[in-house]
C-alpha cells in the first residue's frame, strides 16, 4: 500500500471509530421519561349504586373552594369538605337537590364527616338563575337559606320559564311559605346586594375548571355531575382525612 494510500485508509478508520462511538453513546443513553398523568393529579373512584357499579373520575385543584364560602352547613371541626357549585335553574341541579342530598346530608354532614358549602354559578343560559341565586341570598339574610334553597329546586319547574317580573312575584311568594318576611325579601332583592358575592362565587368556578353544573370540590377534588350519596361515600373513603 503507498504512503498516501494507506493515510486515506487511516483517517477513514479514524472517522469511522468517532462515528462508532456516537452511535454507541447514542443508543445506550438513558430515555427521558415521557409525559404522563400525576396520579396526585387524577383519581378514578369506583362505587356501586343500585347494585350497578360506575367510575367517576376525580381533578385536583389548586385553590381552596370552601374558603369563603357563605352557605355552609356541618360541624366546624369536620375533617372532610365537599363544596358544591350550583345553578337553580339546572335540571341536574335539581335533580340532586330532589333525589340525592338528603341522603348525602344524613350519611355524611349530619354525623360530622363533612362539612357542606354551597356556591353560586348561574350560567348564562338560565335567564332566571340569577335572580334565584339573588332570592337564596336574602333568604340567607333572614336565616333561612337552606328552607329556601330546597323549595327553589323543587318549584324549579314553576317558575324557570318564567318572565322576570314573574319570577319575582314567585320568589316573594316562596318567602312567605318558608316563613320569611316577604317586603324585606322584596327590598333586599331590589338592592341586588348579593350580586358581588354571586360573582364571586362565579369567578371561583372558573378559575377551577368548572365546565357543567352541579359540580362538587371533595377535599381539594373536582367531579361533575348529579350523583348519588353513595358516590360521595366512595369519595370520601378514597381522598378522606382521617
Amino acid at each position: 500500500m503507498k504512503p498516501q494510500q494507506r493515510n486515506f485508509f487511516l483517517i477513514g478508520l479514524t472517522l469511522l471509530a468517532i462515528l462508532g462511538v456516537g452511535v454507541v453513546v447514542g443508543v445506550t443513553r438513558p430515555a427521558q421519561p415521557k409525559p404522563s398523568e400525576s396520579s396526585s393529579e387524577f383519581i378514578d373512584v369506583q362505587y356501586t349504586a343500585a347494585n350497578v357499579n360506575r367510575v367517576v373520575r376525580l381533578t385536583k385543584v389548586s385553590s381552596d373552594a370552601f374558603d369563603g364560602a357563605r352557605f355552609t352547613a356541618g360541624s366546624s371541626s369536620a375533617k372532610n369538605t365537599v363544596v358544591e357549585f350550583a345553578d337553580y335553574q339546572c335540571p341536574a341541579c335539581g335533580l340532586f337537590a330532589t333525589q340525592s342530598e338528603s341522603t348525602f346530608k344524613t350519611k355524611l354532614v349530619d354525623t360530622g364527616k363533612v362539612r357542606y358549602a354551597f356556591r353560586d354559578f348561574p350560567l348564562p343560559q338560565h335567564q332566571n338563575a340569577p335572580l334565584a341565586a339573588q332570592a337564596a341570598s336574602c333568604a340567607n339574610d333572614q336565616g333561612r337559606f337552606a328552607e329556601y334553597k330546597a323549595i327553589l329546586f323543587r318549584g324549579q319547574a314553576q317558575w324557570s320559564e318564567s318572565l322576570n317580573e314573574a319570577a319575582t312575584a314567585q320568589f316573594a311568594e316562596y318567602a312567605t311559605s318558608v316563613g320569611l318576611n316577604k317586603a324585606k325579601l322584596l327590598e333586599c332583592l331590589k338592592s341586588n346586594n348579593a350580586q358581588a358575592a354571586i360573582e364571586t362565587d362565579k369567578a371561583l368556578g372558573v378559575q377551577i375548571g368548572l365546565s357543567s353544573t352541579p359540580s362538587f370540590v371533595i377535599n381539594g377534588y373536582l367531579m361533575s355531575g348529579a350523583l348519588p350519596a353513595e358516590a360521595f361515600e366512595a369519595i370520601i373513603a378514597k381522598v378522606g382525612r382521617p
